[in-house]
């Protein structure tokens, strides 16, 4: 059981010390957009198979 707490702890430090390494440094910005999909045209035409099985 001591164990398991004491990985537990060691994962949540790790998890927190890599999540302040990785932040960006004072006076950076993050720029964060939004892409809006672009508009398709329908098909002009459809075409459809039909495959019976014979036997």
């Amino acid at each position: 059981m001591l164990a398991v707490l004491a990985a537990l702890l060691f994962a949540v430090g790790l998890s927190l010390g890599r999540a302040t390494r990785e932040s960006p440094a004072p006076g950076q910005r993050t720029l964060v957009r939004t892409l809006h999909p672009a508009t398709v045209a329908p098909p002009r035409r459809t075409v459809t198979v039909t495959v019976t099985a014979e036997g």
